[in-house]
């Protein structure tokens, strides 16, 4: 005669961040269109050096956006009435960098940003590398701790739990 105890219910996982994505945001203004297009230019080389300074290859930094827009501001004319005067140009560059986390490493990419005239907006984000591979791995983790918890209690019991009633029946 077999007994079975069957166990329901609902785990969570949690991983530990391996892996860290800043984002920056670059811009240059200027009236003339070429001098703020060469402007921009000129941060991001200078933030890309800053990075191959501290250990970055050039092509890490990568570009997720780039547009450009006519400026205005707003100014009271001689009648009195607000009207739209044109200001300059802005490039805005969006950049990305990944790497593996290492805090020492990722303190000195701050500060190697940090010291860019540009003065770039960041974004940290920490995150999991590949999460579906380290989830299987703790699935696969799971499986085997319910196996052997399986094995383990397969023996003959003296009493047979159900959990659709609410007490136990002796055999």
């Amino acid at each position: 005669m077999s007994r079975t105890i069957a166990v329901k219910g609902v785990g969570s996982l949690r991983l530990k961040p391996d892996y860290v994505v800043i984002g920056l945001e670059l811009e240059a203004k200027d009236e003339v269109y070429e001098r703020a297009m060469s402007l921009s230019s000129e941060r991001i080389d200078e933030l890309t050096k800053a990075l191959t300074e501290v250990g970055f290859g050039k092509d890490e930094l990568k570009t997720t956006g780039f547009h450009v827009r006519a400026d205005y501001r707003s100014e009271q004319n001689d009648k009195g009435n607000y009207v739209q005067v044109f200001d300059g140009y802005v490039c805005h560059t969006s950049l990305k960098l990944s790497f593996d986390l290492e805090m020492q490493k990722l303190g000195e990419t701050i500060s190697a940003i940090g010291s860019c005239r540009g003065a770039p907006e960041m974004n940290i984000s920490f995150t999991v590398k590949e999460p579906a591979s380290r989830m299987n791995a703790r699935t696969r983790s799971m499986h085997s701790s319910r196996s052997s918890f399986s094995n383990r209690i397969s023996t003959p019991a003296s009493r047979s739990f159900s959990s659709e009633k609410s007490s136990s029946s002796a055999s």
